[in-house]
Formats: structure tokens, sequence, C-alpha cells
């Protein structure tokens, strides 16, 4: 029998996830705070988890046994996210197998390639919730680039700008849905242990031309933007260096993202 897998986090990532986990057999359990969204969680027999918050702490009804615990909340909208996820750590065993997904935002400002022994922004909340996940026993760590997929991707926020749109030099640091689904699915398979990998798509154009061929797909419209910064440059091939993984979606597939 396959093992359980609870995941904490039921929003666009989250929601594909479970559905490529339960295909695999795996017996899934999913948090949400939106009572519709319990509803079709159950409609997908997945085990529904209600979580509510306060400022520090989490409480999750039914609390769950669970093999597999995949933590995919962001810190956004919490005044103190390291105690949440110290919180919400608290409600399952010590034994169960961590896998925290954070983001390639904890990377320090600075222009060049960056990696996972980069130096990282003390102060974020995901670096601080970092540490917290390092003192469990058994975690893997995924710092992902700005995601794009099924109905999403960053040009729909960018038209709205006002031109002209800064760091257009800047490459760009983003990866598919699929490609992190891959990447978590490998890791629950293998049981990756005590690894911290960037999970971010090996093509990196300026923002000015992936952005721009972006406009002119999606609005038929051109983007201006400024030079600026030349920026960081993610370099996630080091899960592709460690185990049988492959970056398979295209950046470039603008059909994925309808």
């Amino acid at each position: 029998m396959k093992e359980k897998i609870t995941i904490i986090g039921g929003g666009w990532l989250g929601v594909q996830l479970a559905e490529a986990l339960y295909a695999d057999g795996y017996a899934i359990a999913i948090s949400s705070r939106d009572p519709k969204k319990r509803l079709f969680f159950e409609n997908n027999k997945w085990k529904s988890v209600s979580i509510t918050f306060s400022d520090t702490s989490v409480n999750i009804n039914p609390l769950v046994e669970t093999d597999v615990l995949i933590i995919g909340l962001p810190p956004t909208g919490f005044t103190n996210y390291p105690l949440i996820i110290s919180s919400l750590l608290s409600n399952f065993s010590v034994t169960t197998r961590v896998i925290f997904l954070s983001s390639t935002g904890v990377y320090a400002n600075t222009t060049g390639r960056v990696s996972e022994e980069s130096v990282l922004i003390e102060g974020h909340p995901l670096t601080l919730a970092e540490n917290i996940i390092l003192h469990t026993s058994n975690w893997c760590i995924l710092r992902l680039g700005g995601l794009i997929g099924p109905k999403r991707h960053p040009i729909h926020s960018l038209i709205k700008k006002s031109p002209p749109l800064n760091d257009g030099n800047s490459p760009v640091n983003l990866v598919h849905s699929h490609d992190v689904i891959q990447a978590i699915k490998m890791i629950v398979n293998q049981k990756v242990n005590e690894k911290i990998f960037a999970i971010c798509n090996p093509e990196h154009p300026s923002r000015h031309d992936y952005y721009g061929l972006a406009a002119r797909y999606f609005y038929d419209k051109d983007l201006a933007f400024e030079k600026g910064n030349p920026g960081k440059c993610v370099d996630g091939s080091a899960i592709e260096n460690w185990g049988a993984y492959k970056y398979t979606s295209s950046i470039y597939n603008f059909d994925g993202c309808k």
C-alpha cells in the first residue's frame, strides 16, 4: 500500500499536486480554509482537512496520520510566519517526512548565478521558516522559481503596469508547475532526505525579451522596459545532477499557461 500524503496549502499548485499524487495511488489529505474547496476535495476522494490560524498558531481538524507532509503555505498574510510553521509541525509526528516548498526569493539581491549554497536574505520569512525545517528529523526543501502553468503567467499582472517596466536586462527565473510536481514525486518516491534544491527552469531569457514575447502572444501588445539591474540567475541544475530528473516544460510553452 502506498504512503499517506498530507498537503498543507490547497491552492493552485496544491490541487495540481494532489491530482498527480492521487493518480499514482497515494492516499491524499489536503487542507483549505474554504468550505467550498473542502467539498471539492472530498468529491475527488481526498481527505479534506480544515485549517484555521491565529497570529502564532495553527489548528488542524481533523488531525491526520501521515507519512509525508508537504507544506505549500505561502508567508503572505501572516504576521509571524515562522511561528505558524513551527506550530504546524507540532501537529505531526517527529518521524513524518517533511517537504517544504520555499522560494528562490530567499536569495540575496545580487547579480550573476545563484544556487543552493548562495547567500540568503536573513530576515526573509521563508529563510526563517527554512531554519525551522532544518531542525526536523527528515526534511527536504525546494526553492521554487516563479510559477507558471495552467491559467497562470506573470504577464497577466505585468501587462497592467505602467511602462516602462523595470530591470529589462534581468534574467527570468521561472518554472512550470508540471516540473515542480515531477520533482516532488521523485523526492517522495525516492524518500530523499536532507536535501535543498532550487527548482528553476534552465531557460533564462531577459525580462525584456521574454515578457515582450508573452505580451504579444497573450495580448497582441508590446512592452517597454528600462535596462535596469542585470539581476540574478537561479541555477536549478543540482536536482538534475543528483538524480533521475529533467526539466521537460519549456517556459516558452505559452499554450500550457492558458
